[in-house]
């Protein structure tokens, strides 16, 4: 066994491996909220959730979340400290706590809380009722429906013999559901529960059966029978008959009964703790795990054929094997509070913290025999160990060890190249090892011979061993002959580097790589070139070109392998991982740590058993297909320098070689050692607004829910990975193509900053260190509802009411130049009504010798029915008119039209007999319900006769009296009755007398407030200038109406006629 996890701690502490692997400081990588670990537990997606004193703690693959009770939270938890934690139907868990149980909703990523009367001991799923059962210390049995609202209490009542036997519970398995019905155990009686009637049916010791009314356990054992056990015995009870039969078991005192599948349990008494398995036709096979006094086991797991037992108030744990029937105690230095298993890992909470094991096997192995190498190979007839100072030589089992000679120094800058024949090895000379005479040739070249350069690779190509000098190669022929060293002192061939004259031959190589004719070449420096038949010929540099994926994107090339079965080449670089050249296309493929290189510093690579294996310094990858695994130090890997050429075929297995040690694997153990299914989860989504402000978005429904207020969501994901946590790759592919996520650190967010509105999803993959691709489906689905404006039937809206608007804009604008049209047409024939109308006044006021005459006429909008003129004999005496048509346009100018006319034809009389006469005409031309009203007043020397047809009042100003009168004469208007009588009145008219003469245009002009302007206001104004000359009185009056309408356009025409008599 080995210490295998992580150790979350406030401050580091010494730990100690098992089986006296010795100590190691094990750094804090997590903070809980506490030291003091009561409750681990793993729930079904694999989130850890640890329960402390002061605190919850949630830890995914790659996130950390910590939950404390507050008063003012009701959707946290209920207490701080949690001492159980368990499984619920859908991903929910509970926290066990002492006030109640707090349920964890993993789709809003909050608490239900169910507060509890006392301590709750357990909690069963009905999954018939589809509700929970919980039992509790002292506050008997409580039932919440599948939403964790209570909706039943039952408790012991003495009163009431259909009620609970107790109120009391301390068995952990104290319910079961069988056919439709449930049965509970409690501290004092077996009972029997009701569903229809809601009552119980108690069974007690003696008259029921039992020894004893202290139920430790009930267990389903089949369809027709449960497995009750008491603190004496155990029994099965028959549900049909509702009876008890005893089972032979040896049993002093039972302290506890935990079932570890069905109908195998473990069983612990006052002296032993035995495993158990029940047959059906009730025969025990019973094996003893461990003998000792006052056992209390407090957990079980059993893996494969191992069970794991730990006690209460102790600080160790046993480890039984059913297979050989073996026991082992593990021991710690603290008390074990809790332990929780999964796959082969053991977590272990303490006083102190948490403790992990791994309880299974390194994959990779510690290969005997080989350590304190620098160079190693068994691909021709020896197999070959190169130490600081013999050479090991094994042929066919034989071995023979050579002392290096004292002119050789082996260190790890030594260079080594073999073939069938010689072992090379360079060190600041090329000495050569004779396989065959089994001897050493030193000194084959010195310094003078290396281009005034110094060695840095070597490499063998058929006959000739090629050197990397920094100013050129060096080639020499190694053809096996009697004098090696005389041929190849003899044939050695320089082709030396010259910036200016031979720039074209390699400079240095870090490899080369012989392909038919052609060679490839690669520095640590200058890249990767191509050759023809020599290294004189240079045929292409692949400098690195962007966008064009036939140019090399690194310079550093480390080593080259040519695969002939895929017709490519494998090139390892430092820093840019590692790229694979199609020689048919020469396209080259990039292979990083975004695609599950452990490393982008490649050092060697080799194909064995037709994979690609790849060392980095992290470890080794591997390909499976086209998809990259590896084996990293969680495997078992513990080199930490390695040799040059490290990865070597031995036997049936792979041997990877050190410069301290070597390591060993069987590639066949793979798929089994790290294959398992890898299933992707979603923790939670946070949605973020525009003041990137973040809260949980419920993930309850099938599709999630968003709206415009939220500007981005982030997901964050798990996996159940068994290892390489830090290497699990996330991708996820939308309508845009596939996107891995965190190329540099792997980490486990999406962040989408736009989603499309209304109906989108993403696919969402995962990719273990092992290269194991997620085995579940992970789809999210969104709907993003848009803001109203951007809402499809808004937007509907606005194309409906742009093309009705446009439908409307047109048909104004006909409408607008219909009316522009007509009403150009009625203003020139209203202009001419108009000049028509002025050309019935007078174009200037009469001079009459004696008097003052003053008029003013100012027209509404349209043309008025306005009207005043003078008929005069000179020396005898003048006529004044003033009248109203009544309404406006063309027909009131036709009704003055008319009237004018009509004075000028009839003989002039008084004003009453003139009016009768005009009324006649005026009806006989017939204007329907026009009717003209009209005042006339008749001037002669010292009188004034008045008469009216439904006229303002006159106003008469009597100079002598001082009195300002008003005349008016009440007639019908003109055109009203045929033979209408006019009545009139006939005044005094002397020197500084004067009448004037009004149409209701100036006493009903409104304000801007809508209020008329008045008689009473026309009148006061009169009396104020009545002693004025007309003209005075005229412009008073015009003042008047002018700043009473206050810039209101007068709507009917105002007349003002005045008439003084001066001498």
């Amino acid at each position: 066994m080995k210490i295998f996890i992580k150790f979350f701690f406030f401050i580091p502490i010494f730990l100690f491996y098992l089986n006296s692997y010795g100590q190691s400081l094990v750094s804090n990588d997590y903070n809980l909220s506490s030291n003091y670990i009561e409750s681990v537990f793993y729930d079904i997606s694999g989130k850890l959730w640890i329960g402390t004193d002061e605190g919850l703690n949630l830890i995914t693959s790659h996130d950390q979340y910590q939950f404390l009770a507050s008063i003012s939270n009701d959707n946290g938890l209920i207490d701080s400290e949690i001492f159980k934690l368990q499984d619920l139907k859908d991903g929910y868990t509970a926290a066990f706590s002492i006030n109640g149980i707090s349920i964890f909703n993993p789709n809003e990523f909050n608490f239900k809380q169910i507060r509890l009367k006392s301590r709750p001991v357990s909690i069963h799923y009905d999954d018939l009722n589809d509700e929970y059962w919980i039992t509790s210390e002292e506050s008997g049995l409580i039932i919440v429906d599948s939403n964790f609202n209570i909706t039943s209490e039952y408790i012991f009542d003495p009163l009431n013999p259909l009620s609970l036997s107790s109120s009391k519970f301390s068995s952990k398995h104290n319910v079961e559901f069988i056919s439709g019905d449930t049965y509970i155990g409690t501290t004092n009686g077996f009972n029997f529960f009701n569903g229809e009637q809601k009552t119980f049916k108690r069974f007690y010791s003696g008259r029921n059966g039992l020894n004893s009314n202290q139920i430790k356990g009930v267990f389903k054992f089949n369809n027709q029978s449960l497995l009750v056990a008491t603190a004496k015995k155990l029994y099965l009870f028959d549900i049909v008959s509702q009876k008890f039969e005893s089972l032979k078991f040896d049993l002093d005192s039972l302290n506890g009964i935990y079932q570890i599948n069905q109908n195998e349990y473990i069983i612990s008494d006052g002296s032993q703790i035995s495993y158990s398995i029940f047959g059906e036709n009730r025969e025990v096979e019973k094996i003893i795990l461990h003998n000792f006094k006052n056992s209390n086991p407090s957990y079980f797991k059993k893996i494969g054929s191992q069970i794991f037992i730990i006690n209460d108030e102790v600080n160790y744990f046993i480890k039984f094997d059913i297979s050989n029937k073996s026991s082992k105690r593990i021991k710690f230095n603290e008390r074990i509070n809790d332990i929780e298993i999964q796959n082969s890992n053991i977590l272990i909470g303490t006083n102190f913290g948490l403790t992990g094991i791994n309880i299974s096997d390194d994959f990779v192995s510690e290969a005997i025999n080989y350590n304190d190498l620098f160079f190693y190979d068994n691909k021709f007839n020896y197999e070959i160990k190169v130490k600081k100072y013999y050479v090991d030589l094994v042929s066919h089992q034989k071995k023979t060890t050579l002392k290096i000679p004292k002119e050789i120094i082996i260190s790890k800058e030594t260079l080594f190249e073999i073939n069938e024949d010689y072992l090379f090895l360079f060190d600041k000379n090329l000495h050569i090892l004779d396989l065959k005479s089994k001897k050493f040739i030193l000194n084959v070249t010195s310094g003078d011979d290396y281009l005034n350069g110094k060695i840095s690779s070597i490499k063998l190509i058929e006959d000739f061993l090629y050197m990397s000098t920094g100013n050129g190669i060096i080639r020499l022929n190694i053809s096996p002959k009697s004098n090696i060293k005389k041929l190849i002192t003899e044939s050695l061939k320089n082709y030396e580097y010259n910036e200016l004259f031979n720039n074209k031959v390699p400079k240095s190589f870090s490899d080369i790589e012989k392909v038919e004719n052609y060679f490839y070449v690669g520095s640590e420096n200058e890249g990767l070139s191509l050759y023809k038949n020599n290294l004189e010929n240079l045929i292409h540099r692949f400098d690195y070109k962007k966008g064009d994926n036939k140019t090399l994107s690194s310079k550093s090339i480390v080593k080259i392998f040519h695969d002939d079965i895929d017709k490519s080449l494998l090139l390892a670089t430092r820093g840019s991982g590692l790229f694979r050249l199609n020689l048919k296309d020469s396209i080259f493929k990039n292979y990083t740590v975004s695609n599950g290189l452990l490393s982008n510093n490649i050092n060697d690579f080799a194909k064995i058993n037709d994979r690609i294996w790849i060392q980095s310094g992290n470890g080794i990858n591997f390909f499976e297909g086209d998809i990259l695994r590896n084996i990293n130090p969680e495997d078992g890997i513990r080199i930490k320098s390695y040799l040059k050429e490290s990865i070597h075929k031995l036997e049936n297995k792979i041997l990877i070689t050190g410069f301290q040690k070597a390591q060993i694997f069987d590639s066949a153990e793979l798929e089994k050692s790290q294959s398992y299914d890898l299933n992707l989860s979603l923790l939670n989504i946070i949605g973020y607004d525009k003041e990137n402000v973040g809260k949980i978005i419920s993930k309850s429904d099938s599709i999630i829910d968003i709206n415009s207020e939220i500007s981005s969501i982030e997901l964050n994901l798990y996996t159940n990975a068994k290892n390489k946590n830090d290497l699990v790759q996330y991708s996820y592919k939308t309508s845009f193509g596939e996107k891995v996520l965190n190329v540099d650190n792997f980490k486990n967010k999406i962040k989408l900053n736009s989603l499309p509105f209304y109906d989108s999803q993403i696919e969402i993959y995962a990719k273990d260190g092992n290269g194991n691709l997620n085995s579940n489906q992970l789809i999210v689905k969104f709907y993003n509802t848009p803001p109203w404006w951007l809402k499809i039937e808004t937007i509907i809206f606005y194309i409906i009411f742009s093309i009705a608007a446009v439908y409307f804009i047109v048909k104004l604008r006909e409408n607008q130049t219909r009316k522009r049209l007509e009403s150009q047409r009625k203003s020139k024939e209203l202009e001419e009504a108009r000049n028509l109308q002025n050309s019935l006044l007078p174009k200037t006021n009469p001079v009459i010798e004696g008097y003052q005459i003053s008029t003013f006429l100012k027209s509404a909008t349209e043309i008025g029915g306005d009207y005043y003129d003078f008929f005069y004999e000179k020396g005898k005496y003048f006529y004044a008119i003033c009248g109203d048509a009544t309404g406006h346009g063309v027909i009131s100018g036709i009704m003055v039209s008319v009237t004018k006319a009509a004075l000028s034809g009839i003989p002039m009389s008084t004003p009453s007999k003139i009016l009768e006469q005009l009324n006649g005409i005026v009806k006989k031309v017939n204007f329907g319900r026009l009717r003209m009203s009209l005042s006339v007043a008749k001037i002669d020397h010292d009188s004034i006769e008045l008469s009216s047809a439904a006229m303002p009042p006159t106003y008469y100003f009597n100079s002598k009296k001082n009195n300002l009168e008003e005349i008016l004469v009440p007639n019908l208007p003109l055109g009203g009755m045929q033979r209408e009588k006019f009545d009139g009145i006939k005044l005094d008219f002397q020197k500084g007398d004067m009448i004037v003469m009004i149409s209701d245009g100036l006493p009903e002009l409104p304000n801007p407030t809508e209020e008329l302007l008045d008689y009473q206001k026309v009148e006061d104004c009169l009396k104020k200038n009545s002693k004025k000359d007309a003209e005075q009185v005229k412009n008073a009056l015009v003042e008047l109406s002018e700043s009473w309408a206050n810039g209101v356009l007068n709507p009917d025409d105002i007349t003002i006629v005045v008439i003084k008599k001066a001498a």
